[in-house]
């Protein structure tokens, strides 16, 4: 009896070429997405006696939930809060705080936003006012456009409210 062994094509060098070419491609990939995924662009603070920092990454999700203080600890617990959107996780943040009895609906909420420009934090600001909309928000903003100048700026409500009392 006879064993036909079956042939073995050979690699040309393109082929090589494009392997190669293809592997560096996707390091190349990994390590962008994976630093821009990682990486957080914008940190948002958030501040009523427990104080929770949120870090956001350049496709605007959430990539660290970290209390700042022992109170803050069960609050970050309770959450789940990886790759969403710092709305969704601003608004559960919220809604335990006042679970914890810490804040009161219509309470004033202190936000930090940093890392950002002054433009790219009024997007932030409309998205948090429609999802916290039972809140009065106070922002404390570090813009990156204004060296590092800190601004204070009130909401439109607790403005109101100082219009009103003057």
């Amino acid at each position: 009896p006879v064993e036909i062994l079956p042939t073995v094509g050979r690699k040309t060098p393109w082929s090589r070429f494009a392997a190669a070419f293809a592997s560096g491609a996707v390091a190349f990939a990994a390590f962008v997405f994976g630093f821009y995924g990682l990486h957080p662009a914008v940190v948002l603070t958030v501040d009523a006696n427990p104080s929770i920092e949120l870090s956001v990454n350049h496709f605007d999700r959430v990539i660290g939930l970290k209390a700042m203080n022992d109170d803050a600890i069960p609050i970050v617990d309770a959450l789940a809060w990886f790759n969403r959107t710092p709305e969704s996780v601003l608004s559960s943040v919220y809604d335990e705080l006042v679970a914890a009895g810490y804040v009161e609906s219509g309470d004033v909420l202190l936000l930090g936003i940093s890392g950002i420009t002054a433009a790219r934090s009024d997007a932030y600001e409309t998205a948090f006012a429609a999802a916290l909309s039972e809140a009065t928000l106070l922002y404390m903003n570090d813009y990156r456009d204004t060296d590092s100048t800190v601004v204070l700026r009130a909401s439109q409500a607790v403005q109101d409210s100082v219009d009103a009392a003057e």
